[in-house]
């Protein structure tokens, strides 16, 4: 009797590092690289085991990353940033009280240029 497959095995299957800062989890996998809070990524890799693999590590990758809410994508990452301007604003707030450059990432431009994005964090 064979073991299931699950869709996150799948989109794991690859290469898949997550590195946690905080509530910050930042992964890495073949073709896709971004950051997103705890909360979304654990819905998102709970909703991933859930379900079968479509066979296809590139649909499986692709299906799994679709499922984060907010998704901050690294430059040059194979993915879009997206999910609202609050919920990115918190994200890159949360990167930079962690010490984690924003150089690398694809901030858009909406957060770049709203009053909060240069405030510094309270301790």
């Amino acid at each position: 009797m064979a073991i299931p497959f699950t869709l996150f095995d799948g989109a794991s299957s690859q290469g898949y590092r997550i590195r946690r800062v905080d509530d910050i989890v930042v992964i890495t996998m073949q073709g896709a690289a971004f950051a997103t809070t705890q909360r979304d990524h654990t819905q998102a890799q709970q909703w991933a085991r859930a379900r079968a693999s479509m066979g296809n590590a590139h649909r499986d990758r692709s299906a799994y990353c679709d499922q984060h809410r907010t998704l901050l994508a690294r430059n040059r990452g194979g993915l879009v940033t997206r999910g609202s301007i609050d919920d990115l604003m918190r994200l890159v707030r949360a990167m930079r009280k962690c010490g984690m450059s924003l150089e690398e990432w694809a901030v858009p431009e909406r957060v770049r240029l709203s009053a909060g994005f240069n405030a510094t964090m309270p301790d």
